[in-house]
């Protein structure tokens, strides 16, 4: 089965999805509607991939951040001239598997949420020793928050939705 198909199984027919597939060094885009075949394209960011270039420490540091957000933005701009939204933005990102989990009861992240969160790693990456975050802000957490508030941000979504399989059972 493919990503689209398993991560869009619980929606309607017909629903516009698009499934944001972030590994560790390539971040997939499959986009369609539920039950008729998807288009692909891929990306050459990765949790891993940004962990092992600009974003080195843990904490990033302030400069790394800005060096992530250089290179993930450079990857997705050419994207916005596509009609992604209004769809769903459907996530699969297992660097990201502690926000899914603190997520699990609520049945979308606002775009407003995940600023939030990378508004905590900006705020720990400052040094800002009053900076409490829910999560380790390693770099493969880092870079897998940064691609999707980006992503966010310059393509257009208000919230997304984990994938089923990102939730732990309960």
């Amino acid at each position: 089965m493919s990503p689209f198909a398993q991560a869009t199984a619980r929606f309607k027919p017909g629903t516009p999805v698009c499934v944001l597939q972030i590994e560790a060094d390539a971040t997939h885009l499959y986009h369609g509607h539920v039950g008729e075949e998807d288009r692909h394209q891929s990306l050459p960011i990765g949790s891993q991939q940004l962990g092992r270039g600009p974003l080195r420490h843990t904490p990033p540091s302030p400069l790394e951040l800005e060096q992530a957000i250089a290179e993930v933005e450079d990857r997705i701009m050419p994207l916005a001239r596509q009609s992604l939204a209004p769809s769903r933005l459907v996530l699969l990102a297992p660097a990201l598997a502690p926000l899914a989990a603190v997520s699990q009861s609520a049945e979308a992240v606002s775009i407003e949420q995940i600023e939030r969160y990378f508004q905590q790693l900006a705020a720990q990456a400052e040094g800002d020793p009053g900076a409490i975050s829910l999560f380790a802000p390693t770099p493969e957490f880092a870079a897998a928050l940064l691609i999707v508030r980006e992503w966010m941000h310059h393509l257009g979504f208000e919230q997304l939705e984990f994938a089923a399989a990102e939730h732990p059972p309960q």
